[in-house]
This record gives structure tokens, C-alpha cells and sequence, in this order.
């Protein structure tokens, strides 16, 4: 069976969307979360805390911190923090680069990756390989 890995920038809708894959039974192996609606510290923070919402213990790495060519552009789609302005504790997260990790995967295993954000964390993982992936 393959791995499943997530790539996300977690604002309210990918925070659904995972509760809703973990709660049918889908649990991913481990999530990336990268730059996207919002900054890489409000996506991982909020990657972490719908983690922990779900009293899952399911790895959080960080991927693409920023697009790669143009300057970065939040808008407060889902709020300040991207999760309807939810307020929480900051967590303490880890510091294994997502794109390393995936590249490390891969190369040895079948994975299955759903993005449910920009493309940057996969176009970094290009950069180290090109036909890393077989789509």
C-alpha cells in the first residue's frame, strides 16, 4: 500500500479537508505545509494544531517557505492566521525540511501526494530530481 502524503497551506478549507480524510479512516503519513494563503509560520502552526485537534500523532514538515519567482501576496481569506482568526497556543515544530523528506520517500517507496496548495514545495522537489515522481 502507499504512503499518503499531504502538501497544504492549512487555512479553514484544508483544515477540512484533513479532518475529513483522518476522520474516514484516510491518515496520512506525513503533511508538508508550505507558503500559500498564507505565511509558512500561520500554515504550520495551523497544520500542527488540526493535528492535535484530531489527537492524531501525524509528522508536520515544513516545504516552500515563498513562491519561487514572485513576491509573496496574503490575502486574509480565512483570517489573520488563515483558521477564521481560531486562536491557539504557537507550537513547538519540527525542523526536518518537507521537500528533503518527500525526496527521501520516494526514492525508496510508492506515495500517493494529494496539494492542495501552490506548486512551489513540488517545483523545489523537481529541482533536486526531475523524474523523481512517475505520475
Amino acid at each position: 500500500m502507499a504512503k499518503l502524503i499531504l502538501i497544504v497551506d492549512t487555512g479553514v478549507d484544508d483544515a477540512l479537508a484533513i479532518m475529513t480524510l483522518v476522520k474516514n479512516g484516510i491518515k496520512p503519513d506525513f503533511i508538508i505545509a508550505a507558503s500559500g494563503n498564507s505565511d509558512l509560520d500561520n500554515t504550520l502552526n495551523n497544520t500542527i494544531e488540526v493535528t492535535k485537534i484530531l489527537e492524531e500523532n501525524i509528522p508536520v514538515y515544513y516545504g516552500a517557505y515563498r513562491p519561487l519567482i514572485r513576491e509573496p501576496y496574503y490575502e486574509d481569506y480565512h483570517g489573520q492566521n488563515g483558521l477564521a482568526n481560531y486562536t491557539y497556543e504557537m507550537h513547538e515544530f519540527n525542523k526536518i525540511n518537507g521537500i528533503i523528506e518527500l525526496y527521501n520517500t520516494l526514492k525508496d517507496e510508492e506515495v500517493d501526494i494529494i496539494i492542495t496548495c501552490p506548486l512551489t514545495t513540488l517545483a523545489l522537489l523537481f529541482s533536486l530530481e526531475k523524474n523523481i515522481i512517475k505520475i
